[in-house]
């Protein structure tokens, strides 16, 4: 605001004054642990095994000794189910469930916030690779359409891959929404066993939570003027 003091004889006194109109609100639009179901879906594989599953996880143990499928989820107990790419039976080998020529999908609800001012996703990741080839990969997606087109959050590729342990991750969600609305987003997972060398290949997912800050503004009324 402009304020101007007249004083007769006087010239004239200009200020501004700053008033707060508006406050940062955050919504949770998802949180997500995987001990119920929550409306994850399964799209159909190009891969010819290794499908997600929310379930109890069974252990594997991959070349080197690097655990290839987690034993148990991020949660603390009594939490014990996550999202993982095919349960094999315990006490099996390593490549007798993973996934194995192509793809495997792991998607989420729709969620949203038309008002959103940020919008942030914090999740657990797993991926295990025994190739080196790069043409295997663990890939989380955004879709700001309810699912037509996918934007990538991260990509990590076979020579990239983290590997006997879960990795906790944040992403900034509002740089790949840009001017696009927010009402209508999915996120999904991607776990591609590529065709140049054969392996183990195995992807996991736990703990997604996804937060967006909005501005709300708060009611003013100027004061009354006095006589």
């Amino acid at each position: 605001f402009d304020v101007e003091l007249r004083v007769a004889g006087q010239p004239p006194v200009r200020n501004v004054i700053s008033l707060p109109i508006g406050h940062d609100v955050v919504s949770t639009l998802l949180d997500d642990d995987f001990e119920s179901d929550r409306g994850w879906t399964y799209p159909t594989p190009s891969a010819t095994d290794g499908s997600w599953q929310r379930v109890d996880p069974v252990g594997t143990v991959g070349a080197f000794g690097f655990v290839a499928q987690p034993e148990n989820d991020v949660g603390p107990d009594p939490e014990v189910t996550c999202q993982v790419t095919k349960n094999g039976l315990p006490g099996g080998a390593a490549g007798a469930a993973d996934v194995d020529g192509g793809s495997v999908f792991l998607r989420s609800p729709r969620v949203g916030d038309a008002n959103s001012r940020s919008m942030s996703m914090f999740w657990h990741g797993w991926f295990y690779s025994s190739n080196t080839a790069a043409d295997d990969s663990y890939e989380m997606a955004l879709s700001v359409d309810g699912g037509s087109q996918w934007r990538s959050v991260l990509r990590v590729a076979d020579d990239q891959a983290r590997v006997g342990g879960w990795t906790e991750i944040m992403s900034n969600l509002s740089n790949l929404i840009g001017t696009d609305s927010a009402a209508n987003l999915a996120v999904r997972v991607e776990v591609r066993d590529g065709p140049l060398d054969a392996g183990v290949v195995e992807g996991a997912l736990d703990d997604v939570l996804i937060r967006s800050v909005r501005e709300e503004c708060r009611s003013f009324s100027p004061a009354t003027r006095q006589p």
